[in-house]
């Protein structure tokens, strides 16, 4: 393993350990399931991708912070049990949405949107086969 590679594996584990203990003492600050009950967080970046499309970036991030990304925390959580691989493109994924949100324009987020949605529905079919495959 080389040293790029051992230290992305290494902030994985470090920020999904600090998800999980969130996650089992109820730290999260919300009434929201945390064992993956609550919606589907596929329907928040589709939203999200939605608005982005229309040009309001305004509302693709209240969408992406109000309706993915806890569930996105949650999901790359229990992903991490059967597909370290999904998850850290889960997060990579997650993580540029998060860049952009503060200085991009619609077209740069549109596709990372998409890009997060595929890698969304891909970790939640880790779980689920039957989980849905993208956006509607």
């Amino acid at each position: 393993m080389n040293r790029t590679t051992a230290g992305l594996f290494a902030a994985v584990v470090l920020v999904l350990a600090g998800w999980l203990a969130l996650s089992v003492t109820g730290g999260n600050g919300t009434d929201a399931p945390t064992d993956g009950t609550g919606p589907s967080p596929l329907s928040g970046v589709c939203g999200a991708l939605v608005a982005a499309r229309s040009g309001d970036i305004e509302d693709a991030r209240a969408v992406f912070f109000d309706d993915a990304h806890d569930g996105l925390h949650d999901l790359a959580t229990r992903t991490a049990e059967v597909d370290r691989a999904a998850t850290a493109e889960l997060l990579r994924a997650k993580e540029r949405i998060e860049a952009l949100m503060e200085s991009s324009s619609a077209p740069d987020l549109q596709t990372a949107l998409a890009d997060l949605a595929d890698a969304t529905a891909a970790a939640a079919r880790t779980l689920d086969p039957e989980a849905a495959t993208s956006c509607p």
